[in-house]
């Protein structure tokens, strides 16, 4: 069978329209996810509340009994909601890592070693093919997410480095400071960092996308 060149996909053009998809529905997909997390423990506490209900506290000892365990229900929904935004952070770097080493390979088989490279080494790699990553829209929020990722892994969430700054999603935090940002944050990030990977994938991409 004859095959037109200009149609044959090969698996790194495979690899790039897999991710244009992922990447224009990305922002949406982490609106998703947290609405799902979301319902997920408003439904926890109707249950504990209505738990509650049933045993019919009416004195004053019953009513701190309550109050108690709505305050450690409050703390835990708190746990829960930093664990769970730290992870999507993490997520979401992980996978723009993942894409932006995948694209290298995509236009250059041959590269060796990319799997143990940081921002930095794939950054270089990237300006050697002539795309400079500082150059690009919302490059500064992805070096928020790289800085942020890195404090959560090695630090657990406390800033150690000079500072970190989200710029017009509105979150600044410095050395010292434990990283908090809230779900709408997250989605407003999630945005951003699409917006700049669909523009590095233009770039390699070896067909108009």
């Amino acid at each position: 069978m004859d095959y037109n060149d200009k149609y044959f996909l090969d698996s790194n053009t495979i690899v790039l329209l897999i991710d244009k998809d992922i990447l224009i529905e990305f922002q949406k997909t982490y609106v998703e996810i947290i609405d799902i997390f979301k319902s997920g423990i408003e439904k926890q506490r109707k249950l504990i509340k209505e738990r509650l209900d049933k045993k019919g506290f009416q004195n004053d000892y019953g009513s701190r009994y309550v109050e108690d365990e709505f305050a450690l229900l409050d703390q835990l929904d708190n746990i829960d909601n930093q664990i769970f935004q730290y992870l999507t952070i993490m997520s979401m770097y992980s996978k723009c890592e993942i894409m932006l080493k995948n694209w290298l390979k995509a236009i250059n088989p041959n590269l060796n070693n990319i799997n143990h490279s940081n921002i930095n080494g794939i950054k270089k790699l990237y300006k050697c093919r002539g795309i400079d990553l500082d150059r690009i829209d919302n490059f500064i929020y992805f070096k928020s997410l790289n800085k942020t990722n890195n404090c959560i892994k090695h630090n657990d969430g406390v800033v150690d480095i000079k500072h970190i700054d989200f710029y017009q999603i509105g979150k600044n935090f410095r050395r010292g400071e434990k990283i908090k940002l809230d779900f709408k944050n997250i989605i407003q990030l999630a945005d951003k960092i699409s917006s700049f990977m669909l523009d590095i994938l233009i770039k390699v991409s070896p067909f108009k996308i």
